[in-house]
């Protein structure tokens, strides 16, 4: 018998924090989520949570494409209303199959000891071409960014999604880059979080990218 795979939100009904998380407890409502925030917060305002299932499957793949997509929609990462340090992909931080770098790979002693210290399973402050070589870098970065483009990972249905143009400039490559934040985190494999450190804090410097101005 399969197992289901429950994507909920559980809203904090004192405070008003939101966690998107997933689970395969029978019963989601009491399941309390394990995200670091999350539990610290209920740790300190008591457990009184309003618990709503979005999506429930026994296919891992598509829960997979459902839980990113509610990822983005709802802008978990940026957003204050949220307590998820990461995307929920269902994986618990890793994409599946070959959309993960390591895939067919063996993970060497140094890789395994940076692993250790994150629990988002990606290499902090390193970029693709740092931990894969230039040519599988090129080679993943096609491979996510088609499979972003069969979400709706634009955020354009999401009232808070930012549609303002920025103009990011690279101090040592030279390169100046106009978009949208997501769509220059996406083209550059940045984080959410380093993307909006660039925005919002100044004179942040961030993989060598500053925020040159905004425009509307």
């Amino acid at each position: 018998m399969s197992t289901n795979i429950y994507l909920y939100v559980k809203i904090h009904n004192i405070t008003g924090l939101k966690y998107l998380g997933k689970t395969t407890k029978k019963d989601p409502h009491k399941y309390r989520g394990s995200g670091k925030l999350w539990t610290r917060h209920i740790k300190k305002h008591g457990y009184d949570v309003t618990t709503k299932i979005l999506f429930v499957s026994t296919d891992i793949v598509e829960f997979e494409r459902v839980a990113l997509h509610y990822s983005y929609i709802y802008n978990i990462v940026e957003s204050d209303e949220w307590a998820n340090l990461c995307e929920e992909n269902g994986k618990g931080g890793s994409l599946k199959g070959e959309l993960n770098g390591m895939y067919g790979k063996t993970h060497g002693p140094e890789i395994r000891k940076l692993i250790s210290k994150t629990n988002k399973g990606r290499f902090k402050n390193k970029s693709y071409e740092e931990i894969y070589g230039k040519e599988k870098a090129v080679e993943l970065r096609k491979k996510r960014s088609d499979f972003f483009k069969t979400l709706d990972n634009s955020g354009s249905n999401n009232s808070r999604y930012d549609k303002s143009n920025y103009i990011f400039y690279n101090t040592k490559t030279q390169e100046e880059y106009i978009g949208t934040r997501y769509d220059f985190q996406h083209k550059f494999d940045l984080l959410k979080s380093g993307v909006h450190k660039l925005i919002h804090q100044r004179n942040y410097v961030y993989r060598d990218w500053i925020l040159k101005a905004s425009q509307i």
